[in-house]
């Protein structure tokens, strides 16, 4: 009798191990997601990395049984690590060739545009890209601005600066306001928080309301060099339209002031995706 049951305790062990294997994922795996300081998406606050598109991972991947790990990099060394297959996610992200080769993406999490802060006293408005050609734009190192407005500066219509290295946003806003530099192209969220956040630092800028390119959706991408990569993304994107649905999202993007059109968000906005997407 005891070894009929040993026997049996053997085989429902081997068939455990065999399905953990086959799944590639055991209750609490670690999920290494790499970001860079990207307020109010992605920032550091008491030492601990938080954020709207932060704790919205937060809540779904741990709800996938895992356990989420979140960095702050340089973005190029955290592209690398999404290349290289060393970190499992990367957030948040928009489309280019490079990426898309790279990274499984998910549905649209949120969206992003790009205006030009200014200072307040400053009545600059401006139309087409050749009005720019008087003043010195700002710019962040590897941010992914739209295609139209690099080829611009490249041909010398205007010059554009750019910032290298961590908190680039924050460098810019503060190089802006000491007149450093006349304009900073940046999405209306992204450095409206900070000045939020910096104030009452940076009160004296705001910026031109008409956008430098149409709106543009932001993803999580998941390395193709990641284990079982693309069935956590497929899973990770039906569990973001049961998020959606819920209203948990719209309570986190509130508290960050983040104002999406919800209607084009997950799998009702999937047709954003390029051809290219996986």
């Amino acid at each position: 009798m005891w070894r009929r049951h040993a026997f049996a305790a053997a085989v429902i062990g081997c068939c455990c191990l065999v399905i953990g294997v086959s799944s590639g994922r055991t209750q609490g795996s670690e999920l290494l997601m790499v970001t860079l300081e990207h307020p109010p998406h992605s920032f550091e606050a008491d030492g601990k990395v938080t954020g709207a598109s932060t704790e919205m991972l937060q809540r779904i991947l741990t709800q996938m049984g895992y356990k989420p790990l979140f960095q702050i990099l340089p973005w190029q060394r955290a592209q690398a690590m999404i290349e290289e297959g060393t970190a499992a996610g990367i957030y948040t992200y928009s489309q280019t060739p490079a990426r898309l080769a790279a990274a499984y993406y998910s549905n649209p999490v949120s969206f992003t545009s790009d205006v030009l802060f200014k200072r307040k006293n400053d009545p600059i408005a401006w139309k087409t890209f050749a009005d720019l050609h008087p003043y010195r734009v700002g710019a962040s190192e590897r941010y992914n601005y739209p295609k139209d407005f690099l080829e611009a500066a490249e041909q010398g219509v205007f010059m554009l600066e750019y910032v290298y290295g961590e908190n680039a946003n924050l460098q810019n806003l503060r190089k802006l306001k000491a007149k450093r530099i006349d304009l900073f192209i940046c999405n209306p969220d992204v450095c409206g928080f900070i000045v939020k956040t910096k104030a009452p630092e940076l009160d004296d800028l705001d910026y031109a309301e008409n956008l430098v390119a149409p709106l543009r959706t932001f993803h999580v991408g998941f390395s193709k060099k990641w284990p079982n990569s693309k069935e956590i993304r497929n899973e990770f994107n039906k569990r973001f339209d049961e998020f959606l649905e819920s209203g948990e999202l719209r309570q986190i993007y509130d508290r960050y002031s983040i104002k999406p059109d919800y209607s084009k968000l997950g799998s009702n906005g999937k047709y954003f995706l390029d051809k290219d997407a996986e």
